[in-house]
């Protein structure tokens, strides 16, 4: 195990790449080369989850698949990580990646044949390197949830608009029920905004003055 108690430049670099990381495959290959080099583990692997707990990613860094089950979404991953120190041990770690309180990857290695087994630097030293996926992933899930969220207010903003550029260019000339049509357009469209709004927002999490 590298001393890495008092981290150097490099190490911290890790860090910051790997909870910079903006993908789950990004962030995991980067997750289990630090961990790799720095604990000089043998082989090692990553899984990913998807939120119905399928295996989306699996990192491959000579760990076998065969020897890890995938964490799921209503599996204890340290189950599998016992499941697997019965084959490997004592040079077998695992580390769960656990973001909003579920398992959303692991961390998997092994030492050497002959080496030192692995210790509880190594594991505290993982747990460090998994946290900082955990942030990775959970800085992505946020940025999807906005891309979704402005991709859903988007479109009934663009029908009232629409509506209103309609009943400014054609007020003059517009039959009125064209007239009560658009209006209506309008009104329906902003309901549905002010729904889309209490959704992201919920009245608990306004504001006070």
């Amino acid at each position: 195990m590298t001393g890495w108690a008092t981290p150097d430049v490099a190490l911290l670099d890790a860090f910051v790449a790997v909870a910079a990381a903006r993908a789950l495959p990004d962030v995991l290959e980067r997750a289990v080369d630090v961990a790799r080099q720095w604990t000089d583990a043998g082989d090692s692997a990553a899984v990913g989850v998807d939120e119905r707990g399928a295996v989306a990613v699996f990192v491959d860094r000579g760990l076998s698949r065969a020897l890890l089950d995938a964490p799921t979404a209503d599996a204890d991953v340290r189950a599998v990580v016992a499941a697997a120190r019965a084959i490997l041990r004592p040079g077998f770690l695992g580390v769960p990646v656990v973001v909003d309180g579920q398992v959303r990857a692991a961390l998997y290695l092994t030492k050497p044949t002959g080496g030192a087994p692995v210790g509880s630097a190594d594991e505290q030293f993982v747990t460090v390197v998994a946290d900082q996926a955990a942030v990775a992933l959970a800085a992505a899930g946020r940025r999807d949830a906005v891309a979704r969220a402005s991709h859903d207010l988007r479109t009934p903003l663009t029908s009232i608009r629409a509506a209103t550029s309609m009943l400014q260019t054609y007020w003059a000339s517009a039959a009125d029920e064209r007239k009560l049509r658009l209006v209506t357009v309008i009104d329906e469209q902003a309901q549905r905004l002010t729904v889309l709004l209490d959704e992201l927002l919920p009245s608990g999490s306004a504001p006070t003055r």
